[in-house]
Parts: structure tokens; sequence; C-alpha cells
């Protein structure tokens, strides 16, 4: 292993691009990262929030992205698979992605001000699966915005569960712990 890279998460739509002969980024504020270095680690701090780790085997490029619920509305999956195939030519249909375990809709309640602002926004998503009543569903409009990025729905892999209300697995909560958390860390490594 040759590193290990992380940004300062800010909750943006912010995307960098980790090159061994660049100057390092791991001091600029983002919430996703793109390299097609070996035996580096990329990846993300969550406690709620959605990691979701892309991959492109036939390129060889890998993503660690960092989704809250403003990263989310802002399209920051989106986003980054756009800039995956600008700048490493990236087809959507090679590109694997796996969403890991952050507050689902059964746990994440949201102000009326802010449900009205994603209905608004993420039109085109079912309000059903946008919403269980006030409770957002972060991983639908990840889903939706994977999907409009041109990928293959049986190359999106998500885990199912939620850091709040999961018994079977220690996953760390920002809202369950009231703010004292410790976050999990999602990674990938090309080999």
């Amino acid at each position: 292993m040759k590193d290990v890279v992380y940004l300062k998460q800010v909750h943006s739509d912010n995307i960098f691009t980790y090159v061994s002969d660049k100057p390092s980024i791991k001091d600029k504020e983002g919430d996703a990262i793109i390299t097609n270095e070996k035996k580096v680690i990329v990846g993300v701090f969550t406690a709620d929030c959605v990691p979701i780790i892309l991959v492109d085997e036939v390129n060889k490029v890998v993503a660690a992205i960092h989704s809250g619920w403003r990263g989310t509305f802002n399209s920051i999956t989106f986003k980054t698979i756009a800039k995956m195939k600008k700048d490493y030519n990236c087809k959507p249909e090679n590109i694997k992605a796996y969403i890991g375990p952050h507050i689902r809709e059964c746990c994440y309640e949201v102000s009326e001000e802010l449900k009205a602002r994603f209905l608004n926004e993420k039109s085109d998503i079912d309000k059903e699966k946008l919403f269980n009543k006030n409770n957002l569903n972060l991983e639908s409009c990840i889903i939706s915005d994977l999907k409009k990025s041109g990928m293959l729905e049986n190359h999106i892999n998500a885990l199912g569960l939620c850091t709040y209300c999961n018994k079977e697995f220690k996953l760390h909560s920002y809202r369950k712990s009231k703010g004292d958390y410790g976050r999990m860390f999602a990674f990938v490594i090309l080999e």
C-alpha cells in the first residue's frame, strides 16, 4: 500500500482526483475522491451519511463518495460518475456501485421544509420511494442518479443496513448517539 487518502468532508458536492505525483489533496474540503492509482486506499468516513464506492474494473478507476442530504440533494454521485467519464473515459455500464450502511427511510425524519425541497428537486422519483411520511430515503435518490448516469441496474449493490436501528452490527450513528459518535471508514483500493 502506497497511501491512504481522504478529504476534509464538508457535506458538499466537491470532487477531487488523487494523482500520486501531484500535491496532496488530503487537506482539501470535499466529499468524493477518484483515482486510478494502484495500491492507494481512497475512502470516506460516515456515521449516518451514505458511503458509496464506485469501481470501474475495465478502466481500473475507483471512487469513494460521502453523501449526506446536501451531497445527495446536489447529486454528488451523478457528478462523480460524470467526472470519471470526463477524466478517465469510464463508461457507466462498466461501473459497479456499492452503497454502504447509512440512516435509512425507517429512521431519517426530516423537516417539512427539507421534504418540500427534495420533492421539488427530485420530482422524477416516485414520492412513495422518496419519503416514508417525513422520513427521507437517501438511497432512492442515489440509485436514481446512478441509473441516470447510465449505470446498469444489476451493477448497483446496496447493503440495506440502517445505522440508526440495526441491532445485528455495531454501526455508528450520529443521530442515535446524539453527537457522541464514532465513524466508519468505507474504502477501496486498486491492486
